[in-house]
């Protein structure tokens, strides 16, 4: 038990460390059933998002929520330029969004309620 307890210290040190250097970034689930996001936050439930250097490659899908005013917007992160959005639609018809965004190495576009944003300017979804 000491030992394991050395262990959890030694990677929250490490885990820390990356997040001050902000290579990884902690995200903390939210039921997302009204705004703010912030206050149906769930503490138990955290992941951490390791900033990509282009050094580790990953296939994972990852999928956000973002708060723009008054509305909640599901948003779905993919690797290249296919891939199939089934989280993002099972999202928006769970919980009523008008619309989703979906980011990946695709240029801007829409498909049905759907708007497409390249990487380079998923900071634009904010701003419109």
């Amino acid at each position: 038990m000491i030992l394991q307890n050395i262990k959890r210290g030694y990677i929250k040190q490490a885990v820390d460390l990356l997040t001050m250097a902000g290579l990884v970034y902690l995200v903390t689930h939210t039921s997302a059933n009204g705004v703010p996001l912030a206050a149906q936050l769930n503490h138990k439930h955290r992941k951490y998002a390791i900033f990509d250097t282009g050094i580790m490659q990953r296939s994972l899908q990852i999928d956000y929520i973002v708060q723009n005013g008054r509305e909640i917007l599901p948003l779905e992160v993919k690797a290249g330029t296919k891939g199939a959005m089934q989280s993002l639609y099972l999202f928006m018809e769970e919980k009523n969004s008008i619309k989703g965004i979906r980011t990946s190495l695709e240029n801007f576009g829409k498909m049905g309620n759907i708007e497409i944003y390249p990487l380079y300017a998923i900071s634009n979804v904010i701003k419109n």
